[in-house]
């Protein structure tokens, strides 16, 4: 599992386990016996999710949907990045976060429409499970 996935997922498990007070993270859980995968046993909504990272990168809706289904999220307030981070190529690593190196990042007012575009890509019954948020403008 890469690092990504693994923010993603204890993120929701955090926030699932906020939400239910004084049950353990155990609880979230159940299983009918030891083969199986586990069930969610409680639906969240996940209320900051950046579809894309600095450098406008995505890991797919496929795999978007599949950790949201693995992690129990029925919703999620779903946008793009604003700030594009600038990378020279040359560089022997990408950023993976706008403060990883002195780079300057800019203001990338399409993430909107990337965001637009993927969701109205799917079925309907799956754009349900998303609500877009616009924040690829520039105030002033």
């Amino acid at each position: 599992m890469d690092r990504r996935t693994f923010l993603k997922l204890s993120t929701a498990g955090a926030l699932a386990y906020g939400i239910q007070g004084t049950l353990s993270p155990v609880a979230l859980l159940a299983r009918t016996d030891a083969t199986q995968s586990p069930v969610i046993k409680y639906k969240v909504t996940d209320s900051h999710f950046h579809y894309v990272d600095f450098l406008q990168k995505s890991e797919g809706m496929v795999a978007l949907l599949q950790s949201m289904d693995t992690a129990g999220v029925a919703h999620m307030m779903f946008s793009g990045m604003p700030l594009v981070k600038k990378w020279d190529k040359s560089e022997p690593e990408e950023p993976r976060y706008y403060l990883d190196d002195n780079a300057r990042t800019y203001w990338y007012s399409a993430t909107d429409f990337v965001i637009a575009r993927r969701c109205l890509e799917l079925p309907q019954a799956l754009r349900s499970r998303f609500h877009p948020f616009i924040c690829g403008f520039k105030m002033g």
